[in-house]
C-alpha cells in the first residue's frame, strides 16, 4: 500500500512539474498571439511603427480626426494617437484606456518656399497645420504668436502649400514659410526646387528646453484587453521599431518590397525610398520609449507647449 501511494504522489508531481513547465510556455510573451488585436492609427508617421501589420484587416489607418471617434467608441484593442490628444480623452472624457508607449519624438520642420529670401520675421506669410493643437503650439513656443500665421487643415494641406508657395485656402495668396511634418517634406522639397529647409524644429525645441524631446504619439492600451495579450503586442512593437532603425534598407525592402508606393503612401504619405531617407537620418521621429518610465518628459511636453497639465499616475499602462 505504501508502495502504491509513494508511487501515485510521485506520479502527481510529475505531472503538476509539467503543469507549471507547460503555464511558463503559454504565458511567454513571444508564444502569445496577438494577431487578431483591433489596432486604429492615423495615417502618417506613428503608423511607421506598425510596418508589419500595416495591411492587415484587424489594423484601421485613418485621417487623425478619427481619433476622437476611436476613444469614444472604445471599441478597439490599441491607439495609436497624439499624446496629448489620449490623454485629455482618458482625463476629460473617461476614455477607457492607457497610455502605454511613445512611438514618434517630432518629425516638425519650417520650410521656406523660396518667396523669401531674408529669414524669418514678423511679416512673412507662414501656413501652419492644426490649429491649437501640437504644430501650431511649437511654432508658438519656438517663436513666438506674434507671427502672420494663417492656418490650414492638415499636413497634406501645408504640403500643398509648400510646393506651390500659394495658400489655396486664402485666394492663393503668396507663401513665404510652412510648417510641414515628416512624411511629406521630402516630397515637398522634391516638387519645388525653390524650397528649402529652413529650421528643425526638434533641435529647436531642444535648445529652449535644454535637451528635453517632444513626446509627440503614443500607444493607448484599452483597460479591457488581456495583459499578456498587451504586453506581448508592445513588444512586438518595440523589436519591430528597433529592427527598423538599425537597417531600414533591408527592412523596408523585405517588408514592402512587393507593395507599390501608392498603396504604401496611402497609409504612410510617403514611398519606399523616401521612408528609408527619413528613418536613417532620423526626420521620422521614430522610436520607441515606455510611457511610465518616461512620465517627466510627458509632463514637460505637455505643460510646455500648454498641451496640457502633469499627469497622474492612473493613466499609465
Amino acid at each position: 500500500m505504501n508502495k502504491i501511494n509513494k508511487l501515485t504522489i510521485a506520479s502527481l508531481l510529475t505531472l503538476l512539474l509539467l503543469g507549471c513547465s507547460n503555464k511558463k510556455e503559454d504565458t511567454d510573451p513571444s508564444k502569445i498571439d496577438t494577431s487578431d488585436l483591433t489596432v486604429c492609427c492615423p495615417i502618417g508617421a506613428p503608423a511607421m511603427a506598425l510596418y508589419n501589420r500595416l495591411f492587415s484587416d484587424k489594423v484601421e489607418i485613418n485621417a487623425p480626426s478619427n481619433v476622437e471617434t476611436w476613444f469614444s467608441e472604445g471599441k478597439s484593442d490599441i491607439i495609436f494617437a497624439p499624446t496629448n490628444a489620449g490623454i485629455n480623452f482618458i482625463n476629460k472624457k473617461n476614455a477607457n484606456y492607457k497610455i502605454a508607449a511613445t512611438v514618434t519624438f517630432g518629425n516638425f520642420y519650417l520650410a521656406s518656399t523660396g518667396n523669401d529670401n531674408d529669414g524669418l520675421d514678423k511679416d512673412d506669410y507662414v501656413v501652419i497645420f492644426q490649429k491649437g493643437n501640437i504644430p501650431d503650439k511649437l511654432f508658438q513656443y519656438i517663436y513666438g504668436n506674434d507671427y502672420n500665421a494663417h492656418y490650414v487643415a492638415d499636413n497634406a494641406a501645408a504640403i500643398r502649400c509648400l510646393v506651390s508657395g500659394k495658400d489655396e485656402s486664402n485666394n492663393n495668396a503668396s507663401v513665404d514659410y510652412v510648417l510641414v511634418a515628416q512624411p511629406g517634406l521630402y516630397r515637398g522639397l522634391e516638387k519645388n526646387k525653390n524650397a528649402t529647409l529652413y529650421s528643425n524644429l526638434q533641435s529647436e525645441y531642444k535648445k529652449k528646453t535644454n535637451n528635453e524631446e517632444i513626446t509627440q504619439a503614443s500607444i493607448f492600451i484599452n483597460n479591457d484587453l488581456a495583459l499578456d495579450k498587451a504586453n506581448a503586442f508592445l513588444d512586438e512593437i518595440e523589436s519591430d521599431v528597433k529592427a527598423l532603425l538599425a537597417d531600414p534598407n533591408t527592412v523596408v525592402d523585405n517588408v514592402f518590397g512587393d507593395i507599390e508606393d501608392v498603396q504604401l503612401s496611402a497609409k504612410l504619405s510617403v514611398g519606399k525610398e523616401d521612408l528609408k531617407a527619413s528613418i536613417k537620418d532620423g526626420s521620422m521621429g521614430l522610436g520607441y520609449k515606455k510611457a511610465k518610465e518616461n512620465k517627466e518628459a510627458i509632463d514637460k511636453f505637455l505643460t510646455n507647449l500648454s498641451l496640457g497639465n502633469e499627469t497622474s499616475e492612473e493613466i499609465y499602462f
